[in-house]
């Protein structure tokens, strides 16, 4: 506990005043911060770090850069004040075997690789020709132990390879090989080109099919799917197939469709995404490929009635019907029940354009910066999909039905949005504003051209959707200290809608484009709960005023 460290900092006879005194300010603020006592914080860097993460900086109040120092001291106190395994003191000289070996190292990566393998070994006394996978691993918890995790996984990782390469260039290294870990330890899946042909073409047809080509064919899908779900879909039949192989093992046997429909080897396939002591047990990933292989069976392979009620048993399993919202995006909201982090949101565009206008930055950098700030405003009033957002264009989806100083309106038609739902958002006057400075000042400077995307890059080019969602949720990140993504504006709006009107579920429909009001009851369900203890908790409150005082 950090208050073991500050004990151990008060009896230190041997440590300089000013150090005693800069240690003990860290640990002090680190506990201020947490709200807690030194004797139930962990004297434990990691979770210290983890505890720190979890609360946005408009609860601690502490800018970034307090924050960074304040870091690196604590882990200075918690390396002198625990008695934890020390790495080599800046400076300290090698073992002569171990000098010679560095000083044979060909090249500058090598030497710069195994640097700290050599300083390390050399400070512990181990020997070249005593190196072994043993001694590695001992090494590799020693730097866990003093780092605390951080810039473990490299060493791990790296220093196997490139002692082994030290091992084959250089004739006086210990011959010695140490095992190398594997790159990763997600399973590879295989290509569609890897099964047989048969497969493949299957594969196209079903595709071609649910595309909807020709709407007047006799079997036509009754809903056609989007290019962006075909993706998909052709994804998830590759995993699954490859998922597939593994398990029987050989990829030939793969020969259509019929056969990853058939609900044993729907079983074989999910089996190895099963999570154990996880609720749910399956993640999403999961159960789309379930959702996927049931469409396929029921659409396309046409199964049996009992076939397919069999597979129909396994949604039970994978528990696809979860009310609510994910554990993930419940921590999210509520980081936003503290008022000031959802204020700090509302204000974090303006303060991107300050940012933008007042520090030196290059042409494409500075409107990276203002379109980040647009995008968050529009995220804001109009929580539409990150699709949607990427895919704004002047010409089509922004209207201006009475000019320019009129008010502008996102307009989303029936085969643009997810659930064929057209959207309308009219954009307030001040957002519009900073659309208009945006189009006129930074999107696109010195050119011309019918380019009407609004989010481009400097070339002129549409911005893709990956990119804007990682520039929105890092801004937040530097900003906040709270991670969401465009997507979870969604789910903010709904909090903040049904904060100030509990009962307003229909209000959240319109709002996000639901089709069925039983969509949005069940993903806001806990919502709804949150606020009716609230009001119970009112009545409580006012029954309590009501008692007579106790004698």
């Amino acid at each position: 506990m950090l208050a073991d460290v500050l004990a151990q900092l008060d009896r230190d006879g041997g440590i300089d005043d000013a150090v005693r005194k800069k240690y003990t300010a860290a640990i002090r603020t680190t506990c201020s911060m947490l709200s807690r006592t030194p004797d139930v914080v962990p004297g434990d860097l990691s979770q210290v770090l983890q505890l720190l993460k979890e609360i946005p900086a408009a609860v601690h109040g502490r800018a970034s850069k307090t924050i960074a120092n304040m870091r690196s001291t604590l882990k200075a106190a918690l390396v002198h004040g625990l008695d934890t395994p020390k790495m080599p003191p800046r400076g300290t000289p090698l073992e002569p075997g171990w000098a010679k070996l560095k000083d044979a190292l060909p090249d500058r990566r090598l030497r710069h690789g195994l640097s700290r393998l050599i300083g390390l070994a050399s400070y512990q006394g181990v020997n070249p020709e005593d190196m072994s996978d043993l001694a590695f691993q001992r090494m590799v918890d020693v730097v866990r132990s003093v780092n605390w995790g951080r810039r473990v996984l490299p060493f791990e990782r790296d220093v196997p390879r490139l002692w082994n390469e030290a091992r084959a260039r250089v004739p006086e290294w210990p011959p010695v090989r140490l095992t190398e870990r594997a790159a990763s330890n997600r399973p590879s899946h295989l290509p569609l080109s890897a099964f047989p042909q048969t497969f493949q073409e299957d594969v196209e047809a079903y595709l071609a099919w649910a595309a909807g080509g020709d709407p007047f064919a006799p079997d036509a899908p009754t809903k056609p799917l989007k290019s962006s779900t075909l993706r998909l879909r052709r994804e998830q039949l590759r995993i699954a197939a490859s998922t597939l192989a593994r398990q029987l093992g050989d990829a030939s046997v793969v020969r259509d469709l019929a056969l990853l429909a058939q609900p044993e080897n729907v079983k074989k396939i999910l089996r190895p995404f099963h999570k154990d002591g996880s609720d749910p047990p399956f993640s999403e990933f999961a159960r789309g490929l379930y959702i996927t292989l049931h469409a396929v069976a029921k659409t396309w392979v046409k199964a049996s009635p009992s076939l397919l009620a069999e597979l129909s048993q396994l949604k039970r399993v994978l528990k696809s019907d979860v009310a609510g919202l994910t554990k993930k995006n419940r921590t999210m909201l509520r980081q936003f029940d503290d008022p000031r982090v959802l204020a700090n949101l509302l204000a974090l565009p303006d303060l991107l354009r300050k940012v933008a206008l007042t520090r030196r930055m290059s042409v494409s950098r500075r409107l990276q910066q203002m379109r980040i700030a647009l995008a968050i405003d529009i995220l804001l009033v109009a929580p539409v999909r990150l699709q949607n957002l990427a895919g704004l264009r002047l010409d089509r989806q922004l209207q201006w039905p009475n000019g320019r100083s009129g008010t502008v309106y996102i307009v989303l038609e029936v085969d643009e949005t997810k659930n064929e739902q057209a959207l309308e958002y009219p954009l307030p006057d001040r957002i519009r504003d900073h659309l208009l400075n945006y189009i006129d000042r930074y999107r696109l400077p010195g050119k011309t051209g019918d380019n009407s995307w609004l989010f481009v890059d400097n070339g002129g080019k549409p911005v893709p959707s990956g990119t804007l969602r990682d520039g929105i949720t890092k801004a937040i990140k530097r900003g906040l200290g709270v991670d969401i993504t465009p997507h979870q504006f969604r789910h903010l709006a709904a909090k903040i809608a049904l904060d100030a009107q509990p009962g307003a579920i229909g209000l959240v429909q319109s709002l996000l484009g639901h089709k069925n009001l039983k969509t949005t009851q069940k993903s806001y369900a806990g919502m709804r709960t949150r606020e009716a203890a609230r009001f119970y908790d009112q009545l409580l409150n006012a029954r309590i005023d009501t008692l007579p005082a106790a004698r």
